[in-house]
């Protein structure tokens, strides 16, 4: 029985194969093909609404890579869930890809996340400079992004009279009916644009002219800032400590100088002022007058 049955399945695909519009073939090297000939999508799963049951999941060869997508009706229909590109084989998750080995249009959550930074796969090593005057000219922004749902970036560039599959039609036909911008939580970060200007190594733009910016490229840069801010701080503490030394000694000798002066003044207050009251009585005895007959004279007169 199961014999007859397996002979039934190899003659009904010897038969599918021999079509001049075969959609699929079992061919004579063991290769089972899927679309040879016209675009077909292999479906799997079985949901139904409407009276309409396309499956739950698709994969399909188009765009120019391997697709899978979840066709209308089902829910959360949509296009490009997963996709790999024919020409470089980079992955796209929610988006074909346009940028990069992995484009994912979302959040990625990991517990961790390890570069490649072995000098050895690197040449022409420079030392950063002027990293603070540079980092200063940047401006730290609150934002929130607004994200597509029902929606993946390019949809809106396929075309839909090129699409002669009716279901295939249909889902991106109502994901772009049923596109919408929600805007995301509060971020914080720069504009592409913006670090373009000051720092070019570190922004990419995408085959749709969108800006993408390396975070992480900014590490080393702030490494460097600080170290320059720090040695600024350590000259000027430098220079300082200096002046502080300089301004002792000039103190210390200005108070040596004050001593010398009180010294001198002391010297010349016990110098002069016996002098001159000895001089006083002298000239008292001279002229045979004293203060009190000099003022009683004054009385007498008046």
């Amino acid at each position: 029985m199961k014999t007859k049955i397996l002979h039934l399945l190899v003659s009904g695909a010897i038969i599918i194969a021999h079509s001049s519009y075969a959609q699929v073939q079992l061919r004579s090297d063991n290769k089972f093909l899927v679309g040879y000939k016209v675009y077909t999508p292999l479906t799997l799963g079985y949901y139904t609404s409407n009276g309409y049951n396309n499956g739950t999941w698709a994969i399909e060869w188009w765009d120019n890579g391997l697709n899978i997508w979840k066709p209308w009706p089902s829910p959360n229909y949509g296009n490009y869930f997963l996709f790999i590109r024919d020409d470089n084989g980079s992955v796209g998750i929610g988006k074909r890809p346009t940028l990069g080995k992995l484009d994912v249009a979302g959040d990625v959550y990991a517990n961790g996340l390890k570069l490649t930074s072995d000098g050895r796969h690197k040449t022409n090593i420079k030392k950063l400079s002027s990293c603070k005057d540079k980092l200063s000219r940047l401006q730290g922004k609150s934002y929130n992004k607004l994200i597509s749902q029902k929606g993946e970036p390019g949809l809106d560039n396929i075309k839909l009279d090129d699409i002669k599959d009716t279901v295939k039609y249909l889902t991106i036909l109502y994901s772009r009916e049923n596109k919408k911008q929600e805007e995301s939580r509060t971020e914080f970060g720069f504009i592409g644009q913006e670090v373009g200007e000051v720092f070019p190594e570190l922004v990419q733009k995408d085959s749709l002219g969108y800006y993408y910016v390396d975070y992480i490229g900014l590490i080393p840069v702030i490494v460097e800032a600080l170290k320059e801010d720090s040695q600024t701080k350590d000259s000027l503490i430098n220079v300082l400590t200096g002046q502080i030394a300089t301004l002792q000694k000039v103190t210390a000798l200005q108070e040596k100088t004050i001593i010398s002066l009180q010294q001198q003044i002391n010297d010349l207050k016990k110098n002069c002022c016996p002098s001159k009251t000895k001089s006083a009585k002298v000239d008292e005895t001279a002229t045979g007058i004293s203060s009190s007959d000099d003022t009683g004279a004054n009385e007498s007169v008046l």
